[in-house]
């Protein structure tokens, strides 16, 4: 037990995994250790903790700091615009979106440029070791974001009309590339709010719900 005390103390990426997810902390925690310092066997391990990461991604912007937060939201902007110049149609990038509507992308049709971002960006692990640190985020009020969410969509809400934030997603896929960039200019609106009021727009982008 202590050693894991200490190991725990010295990752903040298995701090954020034990809190946040605490089923999953022990599975996590034998990979780490197995992996040791192999570069196949850590790269493999972090490789895991980002798909962890994104299917708690929710949680973890809400916990992590701002600064973690805007950086997520930053790689989240590039990586959407490098998905939707994999072609000139949309689909992949409709893929990345929404694999549930129609598969996910064939990543062999991806350039190569691309799957080295995907592989080498540090965002996700960042924001994951942010939320493990435990420090407490200061949040806004339901009433409060909801009317600064308003004003800093303005822009596109008024170019794209009904289709914005629209949740109909068979709809959505009659214009798959539209899609995405919308998705591209409502990440692009929200980081361009100082950091502050920004970092918390990305947290209420990807929240289902908002405290009140």
């Amino acid at each position: 037990m202590q050693l894991k005390t200490r190991i725990i103390d010295m990752s903040p990426t298995l701090k954020a995994i034990n809190q946040v997810d605490p089923e999953a902390f022990d599975a996590f925690f034998a990979d780490y250790k197995n992996a040791g310092s192999i570069p196949g066997k850590r790269e493999g391990h972090y490789m895991r903790v980002q798909q962890w990461a994104t299917a708690n991604l929710k949680h973890l912007l809400y916990l992590a700091a701002d600064d973690a937060v805007i950086n997520y939201g930053k790689m989240r902007l590039q990586f959407l615009q490098k998905a939707l110049a994999q072609d000139t149609s949309g689909d992949f990038c409709f893929r990345v979106l929404h694999p549930e509507v129609s598969g996910p992308p064939d990543m062999k049709l991806a350039s190569a440029e691309y799957r080295n971002f995907i592989i080498s960006n540090r965002a996700v692990l960042d924001l994951v070791n942010s939320a493990g640190e435990g420090i407490p985020v200061e949040h806004y009020s339901a009433d409060d974001i909801n009317i600064l969410f308003s004003a800093q969509i303005q822009e596109p809400a008024d170019k794209y009309g009904d289709r914005f934030l629209m949740d109909d997603l068979l709809a959505l896929a009659e214009n798959k590339r539209q899609t995405c960039q919308m998705e591209i200019d409502l990440m692009d609106a929200v980081l361009k709010a100082p950091p502050r009021e920004s970092a918390e727009l990305i947290r209420y982008v990807f929240a289902d719900e908002w405290p009140e």
